[in-house]
């Protein structure tokens, strides 16, 4: 009798163990299972680029294109297009654009914790989207949600060509400036500040001035002179004219 009461007391036992280990394997279990499902690996290492997009906007169209082009070529990103033409749409570019503080322009783009608001071309903003596709691998899903929720401690924005939607007006973002130092005179200008004209003309100058070639042309007529007989002087200029 008192075997068969220990062995009941040993199987209740080993149950109690059995279930505590159950218990805390689940606890650790659940926690890696969210994580693995908030990184961007979560569709087979593909990065989340999301686009705010509108039918009449002719730089959202761009784009789109463009990330359809570029979708052909790789396969480690997927798009979310949000039509704002939608009220679903419209409501979710709303409430981002008031808590970024960002002008009620499309397209917009976030991949990760960046918000490209404009697209450009290829070779400028497409460039910048293919870096942060392959900056954003295997870090953690943030996206359009992830900032309205405050997730991102910094956020980085680019702005480009923008369509607005309350007129309907298309712009280009304004080109950064080129400074220009004019010798002797040592002043910086901006060339973005004066016309073709002008520019040309200054840029002209000081371009065209050669301090070799100005003493050569020197030395040159000073041996003009030294000749004394006006055809000789007349064939040498002029082989000097054609060679030059």
């Amino acid at each position: 009798m008192p075997f068969l009461y220990n062995n009941f007391l040993l199987m209740k036992f080993s149950r109690y163990i059995l279930s505590a280990f159950i218990s805390f394997g689940s606890i650790l279990i659940i926690p890696t299972a969210t994580l693995a499902e908030t990184t961007q690996d979560m569709d087979n290492g593909r990065v989340l680029v999301e686009f705010f997009e509108r039918q009449d906007c002719a730089h959202c169209q761009a784009e789109k294109a463009y990330l359809e082009e570029l979708s052909s070529k790789r396969v480690d990103f997927e798009v979310r297009s949000v039509d704002i033409g939608t009220d679903e749409g419209r409501g979710l570019f709303n409430r981002f654009t008031e808590a970024q503080k960002l002008s009620k322009a499309t397209p917009i783009t976030v991949i990760g914790a960046t918000v490209l608001q404009g697209f450009d071309s290829e070779k400028t903003t497409g460039k910048r989207i293919e870096d942060l596709i392959e900056a954003n691998k295997n870090k953690p899903l943030i996206g359009i949600e992830g900032l309205l929720s405050g997730q991102a401690s910094e956020i980085e924005k680019t702005k480009g060509a923008i369509c607005d939607t309350t007129t309907g007006i298309c712009t280009m973002p304004e080109p950064d400036p080129l400074f220009v130092t004019i010798p002797f005179v040592s002043k910086t200008i901006n060339v973005n500040e004066y016309s073709l004209p002008v520019l040309s003309g200054v840029l002209g100058l000081i371009d065209g001035f050669n301090p070799c070639a100005m003493w050569v042309l020197v030395t040159f007529l000073l041996v003009l002179i030294q000749m004394g007989s006006r055809r000789r002087m007349w064939t040498v200029a002029g082989l000097f004219i054609i060679a030059e």
